[in-house]
């Protein structure tokens, strides 16, 4: 109707009579457009087919059905030639009369149904092939679950440029208005990361894919994640997903290792413990993306989900089943606690504790691994050890070194130096949270003609970028807040931080006392 319009008004020289008839007609033309607005996508595909093609009955509903115009995956020639009892050459045949036939046509057909079925699909983009199947039906485009893949083939065959394809993510395929790049390799990298530490977040995720050279911003992440993976986001940016074998899930396991020892456990304590472990990770070789400890809030909001675990308090945290350390601790843990117990005040010093594990058959190495990086021992002060929750009686740590340790948690600069390598260090303590958003670490004066007046790249342990560190005339350095927001820093951490003076460079650390005492052994 389209092209027999467009012959009799194109020129000057019009069929006057035609013409005529033709206004004639309108009225007609009008209602049985009205008429064809009215149905289904599946019956205004059917009328459209049986117009071109001339078919009825079985062939109609066989070619159809072939087409995939029916809103279900397209049959096969010899599916189609046994329901017509004819070859799969002869429906051939008749598939390339009918796509001929649609080739001609100058004009995209009148279809308002697959018109509105595309915007729509469009405008929900991404969802799953089942979800806009029923969405079409929801909306009252289709009376069944029309296949968006139908609608795509429809589209092309009836002069249209679909806004929409079909893309495979994780497996599985979605219906999105544009592709969505590297989706797969997000959900991995923050699945990896998630599973490993238990919790990651967007940042965290676009840090390490920038480091493997793909280009990615938050927002994609967040929207991939949200839309096609099963973590859950909490505040921040910040997610987890627990694997299914829940054997698998370090978080717990770790958690369960400290509250077998002792319950309830306040939450930065667990934190403490998580952060041995996930150093020893961190330094034992593997060549993998770095363990992220996470936050305290963000700690509470996943025992609080979790099924094994209870939160007192807001604070503290017990396990819903009484644990057992003999049972859920590593062998050389569990000498360890072994030992401390065994002294009256539960606290000793790194020689007795390591003659006490000799003799129990423990050799040096793994004594100094397990002293270091356990969970459940804790470090109280230089060559003080005890187990991490249990109460140490204040008589039996010396008193002036427990106001020492005191005094330097008070401090905000708590000492600096320089490595072996010759590069100058200094370490800070992280204060309260809302003030760690706008942290300012003074260098002390005996260094700082050495950094004042200059800015540094800072990177962190895995070459990640956290911008700029500027220190002023008057030797107060900042710009460490992208790197402690990414890196989960929370009140009472330590920031070191070693600049190399000739290459401009800072490498940013989180750590705790412990990692300070290494550094400086006299602190």
């Amino acid at each position: 109707m389209l092209e027999t319009i467009d012959a009799l008004t194109r020129g000057p020289e019009n069929d006057a009579k035609a013409l005529l008839l033709l206004s004639q007609a309108v009225p007609e033309l009008r209602k049985r457009l009205t008429e064809i607005a009215t149905l289904p996508l599946e019956r205004q595909l059917e009328g459209f087919f049986r117009a071109i093609s001339g078919f009825e009955g079985e062939r109609l509903s066989a070619l159809i059905d072939r087409f995939a115009w029916g809103g279900k995956s397209p049959i096969t020639l010899e599916e189609a030639g046994e329901r017509l009892n004819v070859t799969r050459e002869r429906v051939r045949q008749l598939q390339e009369k009918v796509s001929n036939r649609l080739g001609a046509i100058s004009f995209p057909a009148f279809m308002p149904a697959l018109d509105e079925a595309l915007r729509v699909l469009a405008e929900a983009s991404p969802l799953s092939v089942d979800s806009a199947g029923a969405l079409l039906k929801q909306k009252g485009i289709s009376a069944i679950q029309f296949h968006p893949e139908c609608v795509i083939a429809a589209a092309l065959a009836c002069g249209r440029k679909p806004p929409i394809q079909l893309q495979t993510v994780k497996k599985k395929t979605i219906v999105a208005a544009a592709a969505i790049q590297e989706a797969d390799a997000i959900l991995r990298v923050a699945s990896r990361q998630a599973h490993a530490s238990g919790a990651s977040n967007v940042s965290e995720v676009v840090a390490e894919m920038t480091a493997n050279n793909i280009t990615i911003d938050e927002s994609a992440v967040r929207h991939v994640l949200r839309e096609f993976s099963e973590v859950q986001f909490l505040e921040n940016g910040w997610f987890w997903h627990r694997p299914f074998n829940s054997e698998r899930d370090r978080l717990r396991n770790v958690t369960r290792k400290m509250l077998s020892v002792a319950a309830p456990l306040e939450l930065g304590v667990i934190r403490e413990g998580l952060r041995r472990v996930y150093r020893y990770r961190g330094h034992r070789g593997v060549k993998t993306w770095s363990l992220l400890v996470p936050p305290r809030w963000m700690l509470r909001a996943y025992y609080e989900a979790h099924p094994e675990f209870m939160v007192e308090n807001g604070e503290m945290l017990r396990p819903v089943e009484p644990l057992d350390y003999r049972v859920e601790l590593a062998l050389n843990d569990a000498i360890l606690v072994d030992v401390l117990r065994s002294s009256p005040a539960c606290v000793l010093d790194r020689a007795s504790i390591a003659t006490e594990c000799m003799r129990r058959s423990m050799n040096v190495n793994t004594f100094s691994l397990y002293l270091s990086y356990s969970p459940v021992v804790v470090h109280l002060g230089k060559d003080v050890w005890s187990l991490r929750g249990v109460r140490v009686d204040p008589a039996a740590v010396e008193a002036v070194r427990e106001a020492n340790a005191l005094r330097q948690r008070e401090k905000r600069v708590l000492d600096h130096g320089w490595t072996p390598e010759g590069q100058l260090w200094l370490a800070a303590r992280i204060p309260a949270a809302h003030d760690a958003a706008h942290l300012v670490v003074n260098v002390p004066g005996a260094i700082r003609h050495y950094l004042s007046r200059r800015q540094f790249d800072a990177r962190d342990e895995d070459g990640v970028s956290h911008g700029l560190i500027r220190v002023n005339d008057e030797g107060a350095s900042y710009g460490f807040p992208h790197f402690l927001r990414q890196r989960g820093a929370d009140e009472g951490d330590i920031l070191i931080a070693e600049f190399d003076l000739t290459k401009n460079m800072a490498l940013l650390r989180l750590g705790d006392d412990e990692l300070l005492e290494e550094m400086s052994p006299e602190v």
